[in-house]
């Protein structure tokens, strides 16, 4: 019975793959299924993941999305002044090279869903089945994509004056980067308490 639960999905995969590439992908093969199973699997894996768009993100969870990525970032540089020895500042290429590795990190972003209580938080236990993997995939690429779209939008150099501020509170002001700078949350949305970040356990 266990054999033949597995056999049905992996007979689906095999039929999507070769209606999807064509007899080529099975030409010349007369062998053991499996392989040629595995030559699918390893084409599927191959193709790229689509791109993320804004309109693929619920609207309701934009704003906090950003807060969330605002967060991200202001914990990667904390920790880049700390492991600089830096007295408040980093230099032009560091600060480059932090914010743009940090939208590309997925253990940043990784572990967030859609809670109980509708709001994006971060599982405190594994993921339980496919489901739940791909929406936790799903988030952390979304975030990834806000993050790329603060960056892109705010400007490096904005989202790292806005870091160094004035004070001595090195921190991204969520109102101001999210409200005003990339216009994701409304005005009066984006107080909230920011999250922990990855400096201080993200």
């Amino acid at each position: 019975a266990a054999a033949a639960a597995r056999a049905a999905p992996l007979a689906r995969l095999l039929a999507l793959g070769i209606a999807a590439w064509g007899p080529g992908l099975a030409a010349g093969h007369d062998g053991d299924p499996m392989e040629l199973l595995e030559k699918v699997e390893r084409a599927m894996r191959a193709i790229p993941e689509p791109p993320v768009t804004l309109q693929q993100i619920p609207a309701e969870h934009r704003c906090e999305s950003c807060r969330l990525v605002s967060g991200a970032l202001s914990g990667v540089l904390q920790k880049a002044l700390l492991d600089a020895g830096a007295k408040g500042r980093l230099t032009e290429d560091v600060y480059l090279h932090v914010l743009g590795g940090a939208c590309k990190s997925d253990s940043l972003f990784s572990g967030y869903h859609v809670g109980a209580e509708g709001d994006l938080e971060k599982r405190t236990q594994p993921a339980d089945g496919e489901e739940q993997e791909q929406e936790l995939t799903t988030w952390r690429r979304r975030l990834q994509f806000i993050c790329t779209e603060v960056l892109r939008t705010a400007g490096e150099g904005e989202v790292y004056s806005l870091f160094v501020g004035p004070g001595s509170k090195k921190e991204i002001p969520v109102g101001r980067l999210c409200t005003r700078e990339v216009r994701l949350c409304p005005k009066g949305k984006a107080r909230r308490r920011q999250p922990q970040t990855e400096g201080r356990e993200l």
